[in-house]
């Protein structure tokens, strides 16, 4: 009877300090006093519904019912499945001068707002991941485009060299239809002076150089083919410089955006950490 008496009055003193350990807490928690059947003190959160009320059973189970069984401290994590929310549950047990259980202490914190931000966070991974993909994919496009761009300067730059090399051979055939050309000349001249005897001769002479001035005038006109194409060539080669620029930049750009990403990733990372603590 004493023994009930000393345990009745150890629980009535608790009693009064159940909403002052509730204000301890700066979240959506909820405390409560049991004796070893039933809750004797309960301090409620608008956003913590447990169903309990004051004079309510230990529910089987439950963190406060481990504890008081155990007769040792225990925390649990409740899925939301059970009361709607997330929600951390720690027990302890209460005993009296001779080591006696007499009732416990109990509280559930809303996990919640942890859940909502760590599913953020996993939510702000998953995609920054997935943009990281598709930037390194587009990046990779890129580099591929520079490298084709690269091949076809290389190419275009032959190509370059050797219509510059034409010029050579351009040369060489004028001199040709000018060296062509004197020969007819001289021998127009050495016909005139043979007189009649010379008539073929002249006609030989008269081809010769038809045949220069028809080489002259082909000449010119691959002479300016040929510089319509050099400065075509030209052209596209400075063009695809310019591109190769562009695309150079904007690969270096995509590489500084992967970067910031990964860094964002590795945030988001430690902040989806950090809440599995709260």
């Amino acid at each position: 009877m004493d023994n009930n008496r000393n345990s009745d009055e150890i629980l009535n003193f608790l009693r009064k300090f159940v909403p002052d350990i509730q204000k301890i807490f700066d979240d959506d928690i909820v405390v409560a006093l049991t004796d070893k059947e039933k809750y004797i003190e309960y301090a409620s959160n608008e956003n913590v519904s447990l169903g309990i009320n004051e004079g309510s059973q230990i529910r089987e189970g439950s963190a406060i019912d481990t504890a008081l069984k155990q007769r040792v401290p225990v925390s649990k994590f409740v899925p939301k499945e059970v009361f709607g929310i997330p929600i951390r549950a720690v027990g302890v047990p209460i005993k009296d001068e001779s080591g006696n259980i007499i009732g416990g202490l109990s509280s559930a914190k809303s996990l919640k707002r942890q859940m909502d931000m760590n599913e953020i966070a996993e939510n702000l991974s998953s995609a920054l991941q997935q943009v990281s993909s598709g930037i390194q994919e587009i990046s990779k496009g890129v580099q591929e485009v520079v490298e084709s761009n690269s091949k076809i300067l290389e190419n275009i730059t032959e190509t370059s060299n050797e219509t510059k090399r034409t010029d050579e051979i351009i040369r060489f055939i004028n001199n040709i239809a000018r060296e062509t050309n004197l020969l007819g000349l001289n021998a127009a001249i050495e016909a005139a002076r043979a007189g009649e005897s010379g008539r073929g001769f002249a006609v030989v002479a008269e081809e010769i150089r038809k045949l220069s001035v028809s080489s002259s005038t082909s000449i010119n006109e691959i002479n300016e083919i040929l510089k319509q194409i050099r400065n075509s060539v030209e052209y596209i080669e400075k063009s695809i410089m310019e591109t190769d620029n562009v695309f150079q930049g904007q690969a270096a750009a995509l590489e500084e955006i992967t970067a910031s990403i990964q860094e964002l990733n590795s945030t988001a990372f430690m902040l989806e950490e950090m809440s599995k603590k709260l």
